[in-house]
C-alpha cells in the first residue's frame, strides 16, 4: 500500500463517478520532508489485520490519497477513512461481523467487488461519492446469481441523497428488498436494467414505513417466482418514474401498491408503464392506493390488467387522487393477444374521498373480437367528491357503460367536458347509474359524444343528477345529457342581470322529460328570460334573488310542451 500526492498527478486517471485520477507519488517509504506517507505494514493478504495500518495511512500527514494493492484487506474494528481510497482491480476489504468502516472521502474503484465479509460500509459522503453501484458488493446482474445480498447492502451503506446505479442486465432477487432511508434506485433504462424477483411468493421491493423521499426509477421489474407485489410503498414522498413491469409476467395482489397505512402520503407514479401482453399473464392490479392520501398517476400506461387502479379498501378512506394524461386499456381476456377479463375495470373508485380523473384515454373492451360489455372504464362506489372531466373513452362499441355508479355512497361525483366515441350502440351510455346505487348523487354534463355510435351520456334510473347549464346571455341545452327514459334537472345558476335566451334542446328523444330549475343568486332581480320557440309554456316569473322556481317539459316529437312547475319561490 502507498500513498500518493494530488499535487503531482500527471499520469494516471482515476474514476470515481468519472473523475480524473492522480499519480503515485511514491511506492515505498518516503522521507518526512515531502509530506507523502507509506506504511509497509499494510498486507492485504487475507490473513493478516489491517485495521490498524491502513488506518494510519489514512491520518498520514499531507496523505491525500491511500492506493490499495491488490488482496485481501481483512478489517477487524470499526474505522473512519477520510483520505480517498484508490482500489486495485482485485482489492477487497473483508469486514468482520459487527464492524463498520464509515467512508468520508472520495472512492477510487472497478465496477467489481470490493466489499466482503459479514460487516458493513456507511459512506458518510453523499456529496463526493454521489453513486454507489451494487457490484462493489458482489453483483453480477447476470440472471442467474442472486444479487439480494449485494442490492440490500448498497441500501445500507448510502447517505441520504445518494443514488445507487443499476447496469445493463438483470439482477435475480431471491430474498425481498427493503429500503428504509432516502435514496434514488436508478436503472440505465427501463428496458436494459432489470429488478427479477425469483423468490416463492411475497413482495420484490418494499419502501419501509418510516421512509421518505425515495426515487425509483428507469428500470424494470419482472416475476419469474410466485411474488405477489412488485413494489410496495408504505413511506411518504415518494416518486416512482420511468418504471414498467414486464408485460410477459403478471404480479397476483398488484404490480405497485400503497399498502393500509393511513401516514402514506405524496406517492407519484409518472410515465410508468404496467402492461400485460398476453391472456393468463394479468395482474390483479395494476396499482392500488390502499390507504393514505395526495396520490397520483401521471402519464401512466395500464393496459391489460384485471383492474388498472384501484382506490381505498375496506375500512381505509384514500383522498386527494389524481389518474391524470393516462391511457388505460381494458380486454375480454379471451384470446392470447388481447388479455384481460370479462369485467375488467379500468378504474375503481371503492373508498375515496375527493378525486381528479383528467385528461385520460380510456380505451374500453379494446378487443373488437371478443364479447365483454360488461367492461367498465370507471365504477364509483363510496366516493366523496369526485371530479371527471377532459377524458376520451372509446374502445370496440361492446361494452354498455363507461362510467357506473355501484352505490348510493356515491355523492357529488362531477362528469363534464368528456368525449364518448364509441359504446354499444344498443343501450350504451357514458353514465349508468346502477340499481343498487339509488340516491347516488352524479351531475352530469356537459359532455360530448359521438351520436351514431354511442346511445346516449347518461341513464340514472336510480339515482339524483342534474345537468349544470353555462350561464350566460344565450343557453345552449343537450337533451341527451340528461336520462332518456326519466327526469333530468338542467340547472341555470344566475349569476347577474342580464337578459339571457334558454335554447331548444338539441338531440331530443319523442316523450322524453326534462326539467330546468332557474337558481337566482344575482344579489337581485334577474334579467328577462326569454324561452326559444320549441317551448310551449305559460307566462314564466322569474325567482328572486336567493330562490329557485322549476319547469318541466315533455318532448311531443315537434316541440317541448310544459307539464308542471312550482308555483311559488323555493329557497336555494
Amino acid at each position: 500500500m502507498t500513498v500518493i500526492c494530488e499535487a503531482r498527478a500527471r499520469l494516471w486517471r482515476r474514476f470515481v463517478v468519472g473523475v480524473p485520477v492522480a499519480l503515485v507519488c511514491g511506492l515505498g517509504l518516503t522521507s518526512s520532508a515531502s509530506g507523502q506517507f507509506a506504511d509497509s505494514g499494510v498486507k492485504c493478504n487475507g490473513t493478516a489485520d489491517d485495521t490498524t495500518t491502513i488506518g494510519r495511512a489514512n491520518a498520514a500527514a499531507g496523505a491525500q490519497t491511500v492506493v490499495l494493492s491488490p488482496g485481501i484487506c481483512r478489517i477487524t474494528s470499526n474505522v473512519t477513512l477520510t483520505a480517498t481510497l484508490h482500489f486495485a482491480s482485485g482489492t477487497q476489504f473483508a469486514i468482520e461481523r459487527g464492524v463498520t468502516v464509515t467512508i468520508q472521502g472520495e472512492l477510487v474503484a472497478p465496477l467489481r467487488r470490493i466489499f466482503s465479509g459479514a460487516g458493513s460500509v456507511i459512506f458518510d459522503n453523499s456529496r463526493v461519492v454521489p453513486v454507489l453501484h451494487p457490484e462493489w458488493w458482489g453483483a453480477v446482474h447476470d440472471g442467474t446469481t442472486d444479487d439480494s445480498r449485494a442490492i440490500q447492502a448498497a441500501v445500507h451503506a448510502v447517505s441520504a441523497g445518494q443514488v445507487i446505479e443499476l447496469q445493463t442486465g438483470v439482477y435475480a432477487v431471491g430474498t425481498a428488498l427493503s429500503i428504509d432511508r432516502s435514496l434514488t434506485l436508478r436503472g440505465r433504462n427501463r428496458l436494459s436494467s432489470e429488478l427479477r424477483w425469483t423468490g416463492a411468493r411475497g413482495t420484490l421491493l418494499t419502501i419501509t414505513e418510516t421512509t421518505s423521499n425515495v426515487r425509483l426509477e428507469e428500470f424494470q421489474f419482472e416475476n419469474v417466482g410466485t411474488g405477489t407485489v412488485g413494489i410496495e410503498i408504505l413511506g411518504a414522498h415518494v416518486l416512482v418514474q420511468g418504471v414498467r413491469t414486464n408485460p410477459t409476467v403478471k404480479w397476483s395482489t398488484a404490480a405497485i401498491r400503497t399498502n393500509t397505512t393511513s401516514g402514506i402520503f405524496d406517492v407519484t407514479l409518472r410515465d410508468v408503464q404496467v402492461k400485460s401482453s398476453a391472456a393468463g399473464q394479468e395482474s390483479a392490479i395494476g396499482v392500488q392506493f390502499a390507504a393514505g392520501n395526495k396520490f397520483t398517476c401521471d402519464g401512466c400506461y395500464l393496459s391489460g390488467n384485471l383492474r388498472g387502479v384501484v382506490v381505498g379498501v375496506p375500512g381505509q378512506v384514500v383522498s386527494d387522487v389524481h389518474v391524470v394524461n393516462s391511457l388505460i386499456e381494458t380486454f375480454s381476456g379471451r384470446s392470447r393477444p388481447y388479455p384481460g377479463g370479462a369485467t375488467a375495470l379500468g378504474i375503481e373508485l371503492f373508498r375515496v374521498n375527493s378525486a381528479l380523473i383528467a385528461g385520460n384515454h380510456f380505451e374500453i373492451c379494446a378487443d373488437q373480437n371478443a364479447v365483454c360489455a360488461t367492461n367498465k372504464a370507471i365504477t364509483l362506489h363510496t366516493v366523496g367528491g369526485a371530479v371527471i372531466t377532459g377524458n376520451w373513452f372509446s374502445g370496440s362499441g361492446q361494452a354498455t357503460t363507461m362510467i357506473s355508479a355501484e352505490s348510493n355512497a356515491a355523492k357529488d361525483v362531477v362528469v363534464q367536458g368528456n368525449y364518448a366515441e364509441r359504446i354499444a350502440q344498443t343501450g350504451g351510455y357514458l353514465v349508468t347509474v346502477q340499481n343498487a346505487a339509488a340516491g347516488a348523487i352524479i351531475r352530469v354534463g356537459p359532455n360530448g359524444r359521438n351520436a351514431a355510435n354511442v346511445t346516449g351520456l347518461l341513464n340514472p334510473a336510480n339515482a339524483y343528477t342534474e345537468v349544470p347549464l353555462n350561464y350566460g346571455t344565450s343557453i345552449s341545452v343537450d337533451s341527451s345529457q340528461g336520462n332518456v327514459g326519466g327526469n333530468t334537472p338542467f340547472v341555470i345558476t344566475v349569476t347577474s342581470g342580464t337578459a339571457f335566451t334558454i335554447g331548444s334542446p338539441t338531440h331530443p328523444t319523442k316523450g322524453q322529460m326534462i326539467t330546468f330549475r332557474v337558481r337566482n343568486t344575482s344579489g337581485g332581480a334577474m334579467g328577462a328570460v326569454t324561452w326559444a320557440a320549441g317551448y310551449k309554456l305559460a307566462a314564466w316569473t322569474s325567482p328572486a334573488n336567493g330562490s329557485s322556481r322549476s319547469i318541466t317539459f315533455a318532448y311531443d316529437g315537434a316541440s317541448w310542451v310544459e307539464v308542471t312547475r312550482t308555483t311559488a319561490d323555493v329557497p336555494n
